[in-house]
């Protein structure tokens, strides 16, 4: 079990399934994470053994290309926005786009059905991404 500590006192948990260049992803039983590395203030329970088997893989492969495979099955992920702060803002919505350095969230209302509009949002401001499938959408690679 890895924990990582974020700015604003965002803590996930789990299994590290994926590394890449800037990035890693945590297993954490019903809901993954997608985690921008430059917001890691600490990391625990790391090992030798830690570093998933097929990492090498997509250690040459930054956030953008990450956000591509889970924006691919349009599942809704929860963005953590934050640069410095003290409390993250929350986005829910659908990847609709991922551009060099940013993304483009197609944002949801609070059920979770309807559209609201599309944000764009700088990979600087993501602190975190957490979805159902996360984890999925990289089986295969």
């Amino acid at each position: 079990m890895v924990a990582v500590t974020l700015d604003a006192g965002l803590s996930p948990a789990g299994t590290l399934r994926k590394v890449g260049n800037g990035w890693l992803i945590l297993d954490a039983g019903t809901h993954d994470w997608l985690i921008p590395t430059d917001g890691i203030l600490c990391l625990e329970g790391l090992s030798r053994r830690s570093a998933p088997e097929a990492a090498s893989v997509w250690q040459g492969r930054g956030l953008g290309a990450a956000l591509r495979m889970i924006s691919r099955d349009r599942s809704p992920v929860r963005v953590f926005l934050g640069y410095g702060g003290t409390c993250p803002a929350e986005r829910l919505g659908v990847i609709a786009g991922v551009g060099a350095d940013h993304l483009e969230l197609s944002v949801l209302d609070a059920t979770g059905e309807r559209p609201r509009g599309t944000v764009a949002i700088p990979f600087r401001g993501v602190l975190a991404l957490r979805g159902e499938g996360v984890v999925g959408a990289f089986e295969g690679m």
